[in-house]
């Protein structure tokens, strides 16, 4: 009897990533308003199930134009800006330093020198653990 009653349907569909619907939604038109609160009614006395275990609910709406219509009220031309004189003749600069300067040298000299300092400190430190661990040695065995 319902199904001579629908007279349109329209659908919303979300997917995963498998292509699988995973959540639907459904818009039914009904010829008469009895068939569909007769639908209605039915969905929400028993439980509707589909095939894969996901339920199906139901509940009563209607059509409505859109208000964003009113709220549109054109198209904007935005002008690109004209490039000035100093823009169109400035030189494009490098934010790290470039090997012929004397930056790029004297932090090169620099760096030189970072390296030789920590290994300096990395033998000293190494050379007082052995130090160390040579004292704790004499302690042990002096108690």
């Amino acid at each position: 009897m319902l199904d001579r009653e629908v007279d349109a349907v329209t659908d919303d569909q979300k997917y995963d990533d498998k292509h699988t619907v995973k959540e639907g939604k459904a818009f039914v038109i009904f010829k008469s308003k009895y068939a569909a609160t007769a639908v209605i009614n039915k969905l929400n006395r028993s439980c509707l199930m589909l095939t894969d275990q996901r339920p199906v609910l139901g509940c009563v709406g209607s059509l409505r134009k859109s208000d964003d219509s009113k709220l549109f009220i054109g198209h904007y031309k935005i002008k690109p800006k004209r490039l000035t004189e100093d823009a169109r003749s400035a030189v494009a600069t490098s934010h790290c330093s470039q090997e012929n300067t004397i930056e790029y040298s004297m932090g090169m000299e620099w760096r030189t020198l970072q390296e030789k300092t920590e290994r300096w400190w990395k033998q000293l430190h190494e050379k007082q653990a052995k130090e160390m661990m040579e004292l704790k040695k004499q302690l042990r065995i002096q108690t």
